[in-house]
């Protein structure tokens, strides 16, 4: 018999081959071969979620990366592209690694990744306005994406030349639209100007780099009511730039594809959202950080653990198919987390300070808890996912605020694929169908529509 934690709900016969996407015949095949195991009760045979999870991610790892950065049959297609690769486990955004980049601030990764020092993400007032219009007429209930989702056509109307796809024009439209974009958000939090130009904990370099121009600077207040701390902003923007590009993700591969049919950078970026916005892409990060916050409230890790697997069938913010190993954006972004918990400790600024300093380092406690547990039963590591959720509970916003951090920093590398894809072939994404349905004459169609009616 199988010695698991008592805390972890086991999964049902039913319940497990469902996680795994098999028959349960072809489970029970697995435990005859000795690649699951299972607890015997005298209701039946249950099964350790934690195995389940590290069977299943084994079962969807795909072969090696090849040389070229590219995963070897890789689904439907494989598409040139020039702006982010994984190679041997590690991302390069035009060649320079993310541990590198995360230097850089947001506003200026964009300008470099779409050619253009001149572009600029600071709020247009016309585009602002017309986002800010569209959120305050959304409904309360309505979701932080839904309201950029909007909030598009809206900054669109404003620009009369907006259908103008020379790149200069694409990159300056891209960058009215991106600085626009956070204004349809409710602000719920302080401005950190002044806040960020009186302090001085940081050095020069990362002072700059929170300059009070700086767009992850302006996102603050729009996630959060927490009053804005240095090392908070910084990790907000080492988070949207280490989320810039990763791959052919599904919502590049749709921003692409209007791209290619030429539709004007607005478009590519609504496409984007469309994709982006579901629950095993844009919205992972949010289960995450419930499974955070209750371990954080809680201290029992396998107790959070289990809620997680009973409310989403899996343990939110493990494994990623392109990475054997660590997931290089969570590293960055937690080495992010870890920093900003040491400056906070170390400044001796008051109690607030003090406060900072242990809000976030048990968030990251948390963090290391859970990895520790879930890589010991399972063998996974940590995705991005975690550590965005980790963000969002370390800087107080609600667990769909990881979802708008991704939507933001991803709409700069969908921006850079478009000015890619303008200068191919147009139309050259479009699909040719292989049709699988009944063939003429073999269903009659009068009998068909007949007996739906009935």
């Amino acid at each position: 018999m199988t010695q698991v934690d008592p805390a972890l709900p086991l999964l049902t016969s039913g319940e497990a081959a469902a996680r795994l996407g098999v028959r349960v015949e072809t489970l029970y095949a697995y435990v005859s071969r000795g690649r699951v195991r299972r607890t015997r009760t005298p209701e039946g045979s249950f099964f350790d979620p934690l195995e389940i999870e590290r069977v299943a991610a084994s079962r969807r790892r795909p072969p090696p990366p090849s040389e070229g950065g590219t995963l070897a049959g890789t689904p439907l297609m494989v598409l040139e592209t020039d702006v982010a690769a994984v190679v041997d486990g590690e991302l390069l955004v035009r060649g320079v690694p993310l541990a590198e980049l995360v230097a850089s601030r947001f506003d200026d990764v964009a300008a470099w990744l779409w050619s253009d020092p001149g572009v600029s993400l600071a709020e247009d007032d016309d585009g602002a306005a017309a986002a800010a219009r569209v959120g305050a007429a959304m409904p309360v209930s309505a979701r932080l994406v839904q309201r950029l989702q909007a909030a598009v056509p809206a900054v669109a109307a404003t620009d009369p030349t907006r259908g103008d796809l020379d790149p200069g024009a694409v990159a300056r439209r891209a960058g009215v639209l991106l600085g626009a974009l956070p204004a349809a958000l409710p602000r719920i939090g302080e401005h950190p100007t002044e806040i960020l130009s009186r302090r001085r904990r940081l050095p020069l370099a990362d002072a700059q780099r929170s300059s009070r121009e700086g767009f992850a600077a302006r996102l603050w207040p729009r996630l959060t009511a927490r009053p804005p701390e240095p090392g908070g902003v910084l990790a907000l923007e080492t988070a949207l730039v280490a989320l810039v590009d990763h791959d052919l993700a599904a919502s590049t591969l749709a921003a692409r594809a209007a791209a290619s049919a030429r539709a004007d950078v607005d478009g590519v970026v609504l496409a984007g959202l469309g994709a982006l916005d579901s629950a095993l892409h844009g919205r992972a990060s949010s289960p995450a950080h419930d499974l955070l916050a209750r371990t954080l409230a809680t201290g029992d890790v396998a107790g959070a653990v289990a809620a997680s697997v009973r409310g989403v069938g899996r343990v939110p913010g493990f494994g990623h198919r392109l990475y054997r190993g660590a997931d290089p954006r969570a590293v960055v972004l937690l080495d992010a987390l870890r920093a900003w918990a040491g400056a906070a400790a170390g400044d001796g600024d008051g109690a607030r300070q003090d406060d900072d300093a242990a809000r976030v380092g048990d968030v990251v406690r948390a963090y290391d808890a859970v990895t520790a547990a879930v890589q010991r039963r399972a063998g996974l590591a940590p995705n991005v996912d975690l550590a965005l959720g980790a963000l969002t509970l370390a800087i107080g916003a609600d667990p769909e605020a990881g979802e708008v951090v991704f939507a933001l920093g991803r709409t700069v590398g969908w921006v850079a694929h478009a000015l890619d894809e303008y200068t191919r072939p147009p139309l050259r994404l479009r699909p040719t169908g292989r049709y699988v349905g009944p063939m003429a004459g073999a269903v009659s169609h009068r009998a068909e529509l007949s007996r739906r009616a009935e």
